[in-house]
């Protein structure tokens, strides 16, 4: 943990977090996110994502390891997205989500060893 304050680190925990979100809906497209769904993403993934930002070299393996990140969020969104619409909703609902992540998982590489999403 280094020099750094808690403080520091809960804000690159909630960075790193909001940069998935932001990824999952970019590629949910026009279709909501609801705040359950968004819950559940945070619990799911915020200890492997806390544990991340406290190596010491975290912002290195960052660098080299987002765009796995982002386009793993990206086809999470987008595969939980066809779910909803499937039933004709313009929502996203947690089970979309779960299913979602068995979906990309199948399909894409882990979000890195550092990060995995």
């Amino acid at each position: 943990m280094g020099d750094m304050e808690p403080s520091f680190l809960l804000d690159d925990f909630e960075n790193v977090l909001g940069v998935a979100l932001f990824a999952v809906g970019r590629g949910a497209r026009s279709v909501t996110i609801d705040l359950a769904a968004i819950q559940f993403l945070r619990i799911q993934f915020a200890s492997r994502m806390r544990a991340a930002v406290n190596e010491p070299d975290w912002r290195d393996n960052w660098r080299r390891e987002a765009p796995y990140l982002i386009a793993q969020a990206e086809a999470l969104g987008h595969h939980a997205a066809r779910l909803a619409k499937q039933e004709g909703r313009r929502s996203i609902a947690g089970r979309d989500v779960v299913i979602a992540i068995a979906k990309v998982r199948g399909h894409l590489p882990v979000g890195g060893r550092w990060c995995p999403f």
